[in-house]
């Protein structure tokens, strides 16, 4: 038995860091972790 996880990562697209990162199980969809990933500013 093997585990895989999905990385989640928001980053700003105008200096490119990381502001926000997640491990998710392989089986939770990106769309419905987008709105954890947006902070607001983009």
């Amino acid at each position: 038995m093997f585990f895989v996880s999905k990385f989640q990562i928001g980053v700003d697209h105008e200096i490119g860091l990381v502001h926000k990162f997640k491990v998710t199980s392989r089986h939770v969809s990106d769309i419905a972790e987008t709105a954890s990933l947006l902070h607001g500013e983009e």
